[in-house]
């Protein structure tokens, strides 16, 4: 799979063969999920940096910069279908025979968070010019229109189809002058 062009560009970073075999098993078989606990909170799971380590850590970054080094991490990589299960699931129960009695469920508490903080998501401006397209008012409050009605139009395509979106295309943080992707700030914080 390496071609002999690979392997003295492997040498040349100083990177194992078994190094690349191991990262190209890891992408073929995935990652085996990780029971998470509780949040990353400061002093647990998160170190705050002190003053005093400030110039041991600026010399590094340095070093790191010269021999070209550095990089940028971002969280926000591959399809955003987990973010949404809860919401799918939903949408996918409701849109079962057994779902049509004529009494309204209870909603599951992801599901009833994303509704009751609707217009606190950086894509409602989306949602608003979508909606505008179908010829339907916008969603300034939970009586214009239904939970599955919305929740469609955000998951689902024709609509939003955030479901099906990589994460970093999705509209995440809210500014005066409008929403920015992932990907959007990504470029932002690099310019």
């Amino acid at each position: 799979m390496l071609t002999p062009e690979d392997h003295l560009e492997l040498i040349r970073r100083g990177i194992s063969t078994f190094q690349v075999e191991s990262q190209l098993q890891r992408l073929r078989h995935g990652v085996p999920p990780i029971t998470i606990i509780r949040p990353c909170r400061l002093n647990d799971g998160i170190i705050q940096l002190q003053p005093e380590h400030f110039p041991r850590y600026q010399q590094q970054f340095e070093g790191a910069r010269q021999a070209d080094r550095v990089s940028k991490f971002i969280p926000a990589s591959g399809a955003a279908t987990r973010m949404f299960n809860d919401l799918l699931k939903f949408l996918s129960q409701e849109a079962s025979p057994e779902s049509s009695s004529n009494q309204a469920p209870s909603l599951p508490h992801a599901v009833d968070q994303a509704w009751t903080r609707l217009q606190d998501f950086p894509f409602i401006p989306d949602l608003e010019r979508y909606l505008h397209g179908q010829g339907q008012p916008p969603p300034t409050d939970q009586h214009t229109h239904d939970l599955n009605t919305i929740l469609q139009a955000v998951l689902k395509t024709p609509g939003l189809g955030y479901a099906e979106l990589p994460k970093a295309l999705l509209s995440f943080h809210r500014y005066p002058e409008g929403p920015r992707t992932a990907l959007e700030e990504h470029i932002h914080e690099a310019i």
